[in-house]
Order: structure tokens, then sequence, then C-alpha cells
């Protein structure tokens, strides 16, 4: 889990995801789990939670928001 530095110097805990980085996990996945018509078990968990938040106008979603395979995924994600 990606860990951040405010400018006090304290360590706190990512607490949301951006639709950005769901959007390029999705990206680096697919190239990793090429399925041909099929979408990887990754992907399919990101996608499902980056439509929801493209439904819904939401640029940011809550850690508390995902489900355990969309938090994996994330947090396994490559280009994290």
């Amino acid at each position: 889990m990606e860990m951040l530095t405010t400018h006090a110097g304290n360590v706190t805990q990512k607490v949301t995801f951006s639709i950005q980085e769901i959007e390029a996990a999705i990206n680096l996945w697919r190239k990793l789990e090429q399925g041909g018509l099929t979408l990887g078990p990754n992907v399919k968990a990101l996608a499902d939670v980056y439509g929801l938040m493209i439904y819904s106008g939401w640029t940011n979603i809550a850690i508390s928001q995902l489900s355990e395979i969309q938090l994996s995924a994330l947090v396994r994600s490559p280009s994290n």
C-alpha cells in the first residue's frame, strides 16, 4: 500500500484511488493478462469500479468502497 508523507513529515496511509490510477492499472493488467477476447480477473474487477466511477461522476473512490479483489489488483499493479 502506498504511503504518503505530509509536509510535517508525518506518514499517512493512502485512503483513496483516483480514476486515473485505476485506468492506468487497467491498462497495465490488460498487457499482462492478454486473454484475447476475454478480460482477465484483475481487469474485470477494475473495469467494474471504473465504470461505476464514470457513471457516478466520481474522480476518486475510497479504499473502503473497493472489493478485496479490486484493492488487490490496484495494490499489486505493476504501476504501484
